[in-house]
């Protein structure tokens, strides 16, 4: 059957010399031009087919005729011209494609050999040998548990000395007598000692050594003593004063402590003063112009959330037009602090008050009811700091317009609380309920009414409209509900607190009568904020609100960002401190280490290779996991653990594995459908099938973490690389390039050796770092004992890195099992593949001329390069984490190809080619491919290729592979569209397994720079795949980089990325936590679904409004491509009219540009959440409630005189009418 495309008729079918004199002939002629003209516009209403079908049986009829062929024949042509019985056209078959693609392959690998020397680094390792070890997962589990549970109970002990300390110094001072002297002391009386403003550090006549760099946080610090920080607003007085004398005497602690746990970053304590004691002693963070940036330790989240203790919170917002004003900005700024106040163990969720309301003459102007700022609308979710994001964004985002329905909000919060009582029921977790109202307190809002009006007729027929009256609030009726619905929970189980935000003057127009009544009938209080410039001040009695929690346990807070100015992700532990048996609040102690240190020693705790990670139970996000990336790259963000071990909810049985965390048990799942190992493709988790899965889990005691390790039936016989005695070389650190920019260090680098010179293609590049006279090492943070230690490769200035480049060349060890500077494995592994760079100076001439650059990267973090070059500290941090890494370790054994990309320095353009060495001896192939993903990583190797010299090898095997026929790769020929003879060609293209493009090249005219994969050139064939299982579709919000404010201050971008990323701008910038983001939609392979079809998917382009022909797609074996065969071939996406196609193009385009959203997903909706009740973890008790005095403005005037108003407009309203 034809279709509507095929249209395009080439001007040669209407010849007038091919046409006989003869007046029939041109009648016929007349006829099909007529047909030609009615088909264009009927094309729309589907008639096309049909006409198309009499119009080529018309052309083929003058062809016959032409030819004086016989009138039975040209009867034959009539009745046949769709089924192509006139021409017999030549097509390629699935068994010569077939043959292509092995020939590819061979030469492909064969290429990549010799380039790449693969088979001579696998023999380096080979020599070396290998002892089996069998792996007991439960053993080894409960090793790394046990050191998890040594750290924890380390920075336990330490908080609860660090309190017990705080306690001591306070009792000291109590009965020195100070407490109860009110004689005038201020800060000028306090010696350097004593009290060092750390506004002020680089002020104070400090000795020359006092402060010390720190290659961790990349900042000065005072090691000596603490340094005090004091809020802007925080009033000096003789407490104060007192505070910062009695809190210094905890020097002597801080420094011991350090001392003893050297993985402390700070220790500090937060008085409920306001003031901040912290060491090591720090200069403050300073703005452009050099002022101080403020800090009120009692609206952190480690000081607040400690207090405030395990609630469930419901915050409502009035939403109504009368907050437009400064109400509503007031409110949200309110809302920021309360959220930081949450810990998060507490559930919350938040609701915007709101109703429809109409103008004077009846029409509607808003229509919403309120809006709950979760994904969950009917209760309440744990409070992580993604879920709290959440909330602020929205929030930020609302506009007062309306009115507000004070009634529904709340009994939306109540039905929300008497849901998580029915959820808790018998599992200890019946936590207090606190319900935040935050209002102007006005009860009428005369600028819109809540009610569209009615109509009546007069005595003369005519209608008369009169208005609905204005938005009452009835705030009675709120107070009498709130007694009934607060029955259904336990009244002494729900305060309410009410914030007003209003900024008037006269107290009787501040609407605190009924807020007042509100909050005071509810165990709550009233809190007036009226101006933008001291927050803390104004909430005060929230603060003390906050302290009539009696929890002193000690919290973790982990994965969160320092306060501190140096944004590095931290775990820290913070403690309550009460005194005496009055519970009198003095403050919260907290330690914090970064996580990046935690990363370190549980990552190497393990046998190499491992697949293991620790989950946090509360949110059931992963703290450290093998694919999230290290802390050191990006600041810590929410990754559900479904994200990370499952594609697309495969294997299903993983929520087996999720079940036994939440019931917080220990033990193993195994996975019996569809088991497989996840790795990172891009920002993408795939899911590659293994023989089996099985997951240990152990949970570590009296703490919200698990420690969970996933084996496989080859993991199981652990392959241990032997020591490792033979000959060695001198190894070159990549930064001694750099260092020869140093006029001090020139000599040094000329010692070392000096055959190192600079090649003069790259004499320009930036710093002049490249030399062809050696290949390089490079270190990545997995080669060293600390962080510490890979910042020092980087330290040109002070020669630093002359220390790793001494550490690289040390082959003999007091103890060859300790760490010093570099771990054992790396040390390793420099020894065994310092001699390699010999198989890269040996390779033909020929494949060296194509050889841009080569390198590899072992799996305990040693890099080498040929030619030397020397990378930056960012860019050599991320490199697991580079396509080229990544691609070989997700298809393990296979050669894997990087589509054309630039190479370092945008020299020229490269296509990489990469293979993974593992420690099996099997032969990777599309047999073995499951237990290949199994076998343990010892290295990745890559060659970039000159992308020019490429796609001419790989074309050549090609056409070598058709031998000379008229159809290969290239080819361009007549062949039959239907019975259109039409000018056809035959296409090559490589892909790899994720649809992208290898070859052609994705940078020339022939494809546009954003046709980067099939979907975007061909959707067609891909949509084919994908309905046969051949591939997959995927779409992911993904979450690269943080926003930064662009130059011109207005626009915002993506903050440099650290790893190479498809981003684009400009962007809006949201808080910490809300991040620039991208929709990408993205494909993965089924290979097994290929081979089950026999290797080869053939079709032809059956209604592509784009293309005519056939095409076929087969698996280049034992790599990660396929080869894609275009055959008569005709391309229709040039018609400029051709729109079905361009639409057709755009529907599967894999190119989103970035917005932004929030990280969180929705809790209750997706799979990464776990409820996490907290079975082990009771309610936060509470003191006496009457602590708190409530207290309220009692006049009601406004409310009286705006009802007189109503009833005087009434009765006014009456008499005119009567009067008409």
């Amino acid at each position: 059957m034809l279709s509507m495309k095929q249209i395009a008729y080439p001007v040669s079918a209407f010849d007038p010399v091919r046409i006989s004199a003869n007046q029939s002939h041109l009648n016929l002629l007349a006829t099909a031009s007529v047909m030609l003209a009615v088909f264009s516009f009927t094309e729309a209403l589907h008639l096309g087919n049909f006409l198309a079908v009499l119009m080529h049986s018309v052309i083929e009829m003058l062809k016959c005729a032409n030819a004086r062929f016989s009138i039975s024949f040209t009867l034959l042509c009539i009745l046949f011209p769709f089924l192509g019985m006139c021409t017999n056209t030549h097509a390629l078959t699935p068994e010569e494609v077939k043959s292509w693609a092995d020939h590819l392959s061979d030469d492909l690998k064969q290429f990549a050999d010799s380039a790449m020397a693969f088979q001579k680094f696998k023999s380096l390792y080979d020599n070396v040998g290998y002892t089996t070890v069998d792996i007991d997962p439960a053993e080894e589990l409960t090793k790394a548990a046990d050191k998890f549970a040594t750290f924890i109970k380390n920075k336990t002990e330490l908080i609860n000395g660090f309190t017990q300390e705080v306690i001591k110094q306070y009792e000291q001072y109590e009965k020195s007598g100070l407490a109860t002297s009110k004689v005038n002391r201020t800060l000028q009386d306090l010696p350097p000692s004593v009290y060092i403003d750390s506004d002020k550090l680089y002020k104070y006549k400090l000795p020359s050594d006092a402060l010390e760099y720190s290659y961790d946080l990349a900042r000065y610090l005072l090691l000596s003593q603490s340094t005090v920080k004091i809020p802007d607003s925080l009033k000096e007085s003789y407490q104060l004063v007192d505070a910062i004398n009695w809190t210094s005497n905890l020097d002597d602690f801080f420094k011991k402590s350090r001392e003893l746990q050297p993985d402390i970053r700070y220790l500090y304590f937060g008085s409920n003063l306001g003031m901040l004691r912290i060491y090591p002693g720090i200069s403050w963070m300073k703005d452009l112009i050099g002022f101080s940036f403020d800090y009120e330790p009692r609206t952190q989240s480690w000081f607040s959330s400690q207090k405030s203790g395990t609630k469930d919170i419901i915050i409502i917002v009035d939403g109504s037009l009368s907050m437009k004003k400064n109400g509503l900005k007031m409110a949200k700024d309110v809302v920021k602090i309360l959220l930081q106040t949450i810990s998060s163990q507490s559930k919350i969720n938040a609701i915007v008050s709101t109703s429809k309301v109409y103008d004077v003459k009846g029409a509607q102007m808003i229509n919403r009811t309120i809006i709950v700022l979760t994904c969950s609308e009917d209760r309440v979710v744990p409070a992580t700091a993604y879920t709290r994001n959440e909330v602020l964004k929205a929030l930020l985002e609302f506009e007062a317009a309306g009115g507000s329905d004070h009634l529904a909000a709340f009994q939306v919060a109540f039905k929300m609380l008497e849901r998580r009582k029915i959820a808790a029921r018998g599992k200890g977790a019946n936590c207090r309920a606190l319900i935040i109202f935050l209002t102007d307190g006005k009860e009428l809002d005369g600028d819109v009414r809540c009610n569209e009006g009615t109509y009546r007729y007069m005595e003369d027929n005519s209608k008369k409209f009169t208005p609905g009256p204005v938005c009452h609030y009835r705030y009675d009726e709120l107070i009498e509900m709130v007694n009934l619905l607060k029955v259904s929970i336990a009244p002494n189980k729900v305060d309410i607190i009410t914030f007003l935000t209003n900024d008037q003057a006269d107290p009787s127009d501040s609407g605190e009568y009924l807020a007042g009544r509100l909050a005071c009938e509810n165990n709550g209080f009233v809190s007036r904020i009226v101006d933008d410039k001291d927050y803390f001040t104004q909430m005060e009695p929230y603060f003390t609100y906050l302290e009539n929690s009696e929890d002193t346990r000690s919290t973790f807070v982990s994965s969160s960002s320092s306060s501190f100015g140096d944004q590095t992700p931290i775990i820290a532990i913070t403690q309550q401190v009460l005194y005496g048996r009055k519970k009198s609040h003095l403050g919260v102690v907290s330690v914090d280490v970064l996580l990046e240190n935690v990363e370190f020693w549980f990552l190497h705790t393990l046998w190499t290779d491992a697949h293991a990670f620790v989950a946090l139970l509360t949110d059931g996000s992963a703290l450290i996991h093998p694919l999230k990336m290290r802390s050191y790259l990006v600041q810590s963000s929410y990754t559900g653990l479904h994200s990370l071990e499952t594609e697309n909810g495969q294997p299903g049985e993983f929520s087996e594995v999720v079940k036994k965390l939440k019931s917080r048990s220990s033990g193993s799942v195994k996975i019996n459908n569809n088991p497989g190992r996840t790795a990172l493709y891009g920002s993408f988790t795939v899911l590659r099938p293994t023989t089996s899965s099985e997951y240990f889990i152990k949970r570590i005691k009296s703490t919200d973490f698990a420690i969970i390790v996933n084996v496989f039936e080859q993991t199981l016989k652990f392959r241990k690389l032997n020591e490792f005695n033979g000959t060695t070389i001198t190894n070159y650190l990549h930064t001694l390039l750099a260092a020869k920019s140093h006029t001090e260090t020139t000599r040094l680098v000329a010692d070392l050796d000096p055959q190192i010179t600079y090649h003069d293609k790259y004499a320009n590049v930036e710093l002049g770092l490249i030399t062809k006279k050696h290949s390089v090492v490079a270190i990545t943070p997995e080669g060293f004992c600390s962080m510490t230690n890979f910042n020092q490769q980087f330290s040109e200035a002070n020669l630093e890195f002359l220390k790793i480049q001494d550490a690289i060349n040390k082959n003999v060890l007091n103890d060859p099992s300790s760490c010093d500077i570099l771990r054992p494995d790396a040390r390793q592994d420099l020894k065994i593949t310092s001699v390699f760079e010999t198989a890269w100076f040996s390779r033909p001439a020929d494949i060296a001329e194509t050889v841009v650059w080569t390198y590899f990267l072992t799996v305990n973090g040693v890099m080498r390069m040929f030619p030397g070059l020397a990378l930056h500290q960012g860019e050599l941090a991320s490199m697991p984490y580079q396509h080229w890494y990544q691609s070989a370790v997700l298809y393990r054994g296979f050669l894997s190809f990087v589509p054309e990309n630039e190479s370092p320095y945008h020299l020229e353009k490269v296509v990489t080619m990469t293979k993974a060495l593992l420690s099996g001896d099997i032969s990777c192939t599309e047999e073995t491919e499951r237990i290949c993903t199994e076998l343990g990583l010892m290295a990745v190797l890559a060659v970039e290729i000159k992308a020019e010299k490429f796609f001419e090898r790989a074309t050549a095997s090609l056409l070598s592979a058709a031998k000379g026929q008229e159809h290969a790769c290239g080819g361009s020929y007549t062949c039959d569209q239907s019975g259109r003879k039409v000018k056809c060609k035959t296409e090559c293209m490589l892909i790899d397994r994720s649809a992208a493009f290898i070859m052609p090249r994705v940078f020339n005219s022939v494809f546009n720079r954003t046709e980067r994969s099939l979907a975007d050139k061909y959707p067609f064939i891909l949509n084919h795949l994908i309905s046969l299982g051949v591939f997959w579709k995927r779409k992911k919000t993904v979450f690269p980089h943080k926003c930064i404010e662009d130059t011109d201050g207005f626009n915002y971008r993506f903050a440099k990325p650290i790893m190479d990323a498809f981003i684009e701008g400009p962007i809006p910038v949201y808080d910490e936590g809300l991040h620039c983001s991208k929709e990408s939609i993205y494909f993965a392979d089924n290979r097994t679904r290929l081979i089950e079809l026999g290797g080869i998917v053939t079709s032809s382009f059956v209604n592509d409004p784009c293309s005519n022909g056939q095409f076929f797609v087969t698996l280049v074996k034992d790599t990660s491509s396929y080869l894609v065969v275009l055959d008569n071939y005709e391309d229709l996406s040039d018609n400029p009219f051709n729109y079905l196609c361009r639409l057709n193009l755009e529907a599967l385009s894999t190119h989103r540009k970035p917005t932004v959203l929030s990280i969180i997903e929705c809790q209750e909706s997706t799979p990464e959440t776990l409820e996490a009740e907290r079975f082990a973890k009771p309610c936060t008790s509470r003191t006496a409630l009457n602590l708190m005095s409530c207290g309220y403005n009692s006049a009601r005037s406004h409310r009286f005189e705006s009802r007189v108003l109503i009833i005087i407009f009434v009765i006014c309203s009456a008499f005119i009418d009567l009067q008409k």
